[in-house]
Parts: C-alpha cells; sequence; structure tokens
C-alpha cells in the first residue's frame, strides 16, 4: 500500500513538471519527455491494483 502512495506521490510530481515545462514556452520534446515519464509511473501505478 505504500508504494501506492509513493507512487501517487511521484506521478503527481512529475505531473507538476509537466505544467511548468509547458508554462516555459511549449518546447515539445521536453513536454514529449515528461509525458513518457508520467506514462510509465501510471502504467506501474495501475499495473500493481
Amino acid at each position: 500500500m505504500q508504494e501506492r502512495t509513493e507512487l501517487l506521490n511521484m506521478i503527481n510530481q512529475e505531473r507538476k513538471m509537466l505544467d511548468a515545462v509547458v508554462e516555459q514556452g511549449l518546447d515539445h520534446e521536453a513536454v514529449y519527455e515528461q509525458s513518457k515519464k508520467i506514462d510509465a509511473l501510471l502504467e506501474k501505478y495501475y499495473g500493481e491494483i
């Protein structure tokens, strides 16, 4: 259960970082890379349910 909580915290952190990247001017490569990190965390989170 704690691992899921940690994953949720990591997902929320990465989402905040994605928002920051988008606000900085839409560097498409940076947005893509950040989105991939979030996707990987979400897959791990939902894979453990």
